[in-house]
């Protein structure tokens, strides 16, 4: 992603991107256990991602 798609407010930061089979169960599974879907999956040329944070408020992606 280029920086110049994010807003000034979000700081510098890395973002861990975890692989799986299904993109939209797994963001779905991940609410049901208490997590937050910030980006719905969406479909990109390298596959579909999507962006999570945990209950604790940690973010991280998916992509199948």
């Amino acid at each position: 992603m280029d920086d110049k798609n994010l807003p000034k407010e979000i700081p510098p930061h890395w973002l861990t991107f975890c692989t799986v089979e299904d993109c939209a169960a797994t963001a779905a599974k991940a609410e049901k256990l208490g997590g937050k879907v910030m980006k719905q999956p969406t479909k990109i040329p390298e596959g579909t991602f999507a962006v999570m944070t945990d209950p604790r408020g940690g973010a991280f992606a998916i992509i199948s």
